[in-house]
């Protein structure tokens, strides 16, 4: 038994002698030896990368539309009088904070600064909007939200197909199906009204 301790001990003794001599010569910090295979730490926070164009517009488009939207939804919690109007704006807030939260963090990752400024269209809606009350509200805002995602599904559809960045595309495939329950969910708010 003490034998077989020993012989273990002479095989591994070398090994590891070895292995600290490979690290002490190894002057860059981001690679070190293990098992005679060389591993590479992420250094990718410490690059600068640059995105694409096409990633970066989608990413700030998202994002503003985000905004924007859960602003709408604000207005639509206090302003319907639509108790379905009223839950979908209390939806848009909820559900578009959740994807604004992950546009942060994609943008974060891939290095794209977001600077996050309603568009003058935007602003222009939420100014509109807000002069509104009860069923003129309702209608109003119901229209605008169907014209909203329209214009968003499009976008979206169009970023699964033609960003570049494999995660941005992800993020696009994936919020996808979400953009089209509350399109389908404002469509049949809209069919209940009329």
């Amino acid at each position: 038994m003490i034998m077989n301790k020993l012989a273990l001990l002479t095989t591994i003794i070398p090994f590891v002698i070895t292995l600290q001599a490979c690290k002490s010569n190894t002057t860059n910090k981001n690679v070190s030896i293990v098992d005679s295979v060389t591993v590479v730490k992420n250094t990718s926070a410490k690059l600068n990368i640059v995105a694409e164009k096409v990633d970066v517009s989608f990413v700030s488009e998202a994002a503003n539309s985000g905004v924007a939207e859960v602003e709408l939804g604000r207005l639509a919690r206090q302003k319907g009088s639509n108790k379905r109007v009223k839950k979908f704006g209390m939806l848009m807030i909820a559900e578009h904070s959740k994807i604004n939260n992950k546009i942060k963090g994609l943008a974060s990752a891939k290095n794209i600064h977001l600077e996050i400024v309603l568009g003058v269209d935007k602003q222009n809606e939420i100014s509109t909007l807000s002069k509104k009350s009860g069923n003129d509200f309702d209608k109003a805002y119901i229209n605008n939200m169907i014209d909203d995602y329209k214009k968003d599904i499009s976008t979206f559809e169009s970023a699964a197909k033609d960003c570049v960045d494999p995660d941005v595309k992800l993020f696009a495939v994936k919020t996808l199906p979400v953009l089209q329950a509350h399109f389908d969910a404002i469509n049949a708010i809209n069919d209940s009204m009329e």
